[in-house]
């Protein structure tokens, strides 16, 4: 079996962190496997902690520490600029929690499976049923719908600690934006973009309804979605300032388009009738120009503020302009086409463009802005 580092991030740990240093060198030795190196991370535990970490340093494990709380993810990097200067760049890791959530048994599982999959990034899939902290539950469920629709890829357990690293992720996992728990969320989606996932089924355990957790439901939450959010709002602003647009084009336009419909296609009228074309023709040409007053500004709100891209403008910008046309194109077609159906222009554009948002953020997350 290839020789894994297994990573624990610890914050305020008991006497259960030596004791799973122990159980997991144990497990692996009876397996038939060399006792694998185990890295703690103590995040910034004060004084009162130093007896749980010097227990784990006892039982075989090598302990890093912060000398302030910077957050899981920024443990997990540390501990990945550990693994790259001791053992060089052809090595791997597996994470685990310290409360003893994760099997020694479920660790060992996750290694072999890395042997057999040694490209892949193996995720220990909790099975949720009865007995499982609704918090827990909750979380799961909207992160995993949450990274389906987008990234396409499908995860059931997108909050697991149990992950299997590969070498080949190691300088990824080891630039990952985020310092805490949001940490984990980016370098799942940010791996999907390089990488296969193999998901192996582990014992779902928990101890006092998962009170020990230091995840705080609304502030980590928070961060957790940050860059879908930061996305959001940027696209919010955009969307006001295309919706006001649209409003104030259709209104000034002329009622009458007749000189300017007469040289669209001959589709208009096949399509909306003769009646019909000319107020199509309006819809189209205020969706057009509202679309680059907006496009403009949702542009440079994404590059500096939703992805928060370092590269250069140049190329970023015309791959946006590639997207830019196509969602436009796609906006003013299908409000048109909606709108004969629902008579409702202002309606139709608000339901077209809410479609076409969660498109566009797969799109400019995994090719306009995409930093792998």
């Amino acid at each position: 079996m290839g020789h894994q580092v297994i990573v624990i991030p610890s914050l305020k740990p008991d006497e259960r962190l030596g004791r799973l240093v122990t159980d997991i060198r144990e497990t692996f030795v009876s397996d038939g496997a060399d006792a694998p190196d185990i890295v703690i991370v103590n995040d910034g535990s004060d004084a009162s902690y130093d007896v749980f970490f010097a227990e784990a340093e006892k039982n075989g494990a090598v302990v890093l520490k912060h000398e302030v709380n910077r957050g899981k993810g920024a443990a997990l990097k540390t501990a990945v600029a550990y693994i790259r200067e001791r053992y060089g760049e052809d090595r791997g890791m597996i994470t685990a929690d310290a409360d003893g959530q994760h099997l020694p048994k479920d660790i060992l599982r996750v290694a072999k499976d890395m042997e057999a999959h040694p490209e892949a990034l193996v995720m220990g899939s909790r099975e949720f049923g009865e007995g499982t902290p609704w918090k827990s539950l909750f979380g799961n469920r909207c992160t995993s719908f949450f990274f389906r629709i987008t990234t396409g890829r499908t995860c059931r357990d997108t909050q697991t600690g149990l992950r299997g690293i590969p070498a080949s992720l190691m300088k990824l996992a080891g630039e990952v934006e985020g310092d805490r728990y949001e940490y984990e969320m980016n370098f799942l989606m940010d791996a999907a973009l390089v990488a296969p996932f193999h998901t192996t089924t582990i014992e779902t355990v928990y101890f006092d309804d998962n009170k020990g957790s230091h995840f705080h439901p609304v502030r980590d939450a928070v961060r957790v979605y940050g860059r879908f959010l930061r996305f959001l709002l940027a696209s919010t602003a955009g969307f006001v300032v295309d919706i006001l647009c649209y409003m104030l084009f259709l209104r000034i336009l002329p009622e009458s388009v007749n000189a300017f419909s007469e040289k669209m296609p001959a589709f208009l009228v096949n399509v909306f009738g003769s009646e019909g074309a000319e107020l199509a023709a309006r819809i189209m040409v205020s969706v057009v120009l509202a679309r680059l007053i907006s496009g403009t500004v949702n542009f440079l709100l994404n590059k500096y503020y939703s992805f928060q891209s370092k590269k250069k403008a140049a190329g970023e910008a015309g791959r946006y302009f590639i997207l830019f046309i196509c969602q436009m194109i796609c906006s003013a077609v299908f409000t048109a086409l909606l709108s004969s159906v629902l008579n409702a222009p202002t309606l139709s554009k608000i339901i077209v463009d809410v479609i076409l948002f969660f498109l566009s953020y797969r799109i400019q997350r995994e090719w306009v802005f995409r930093k792998v």
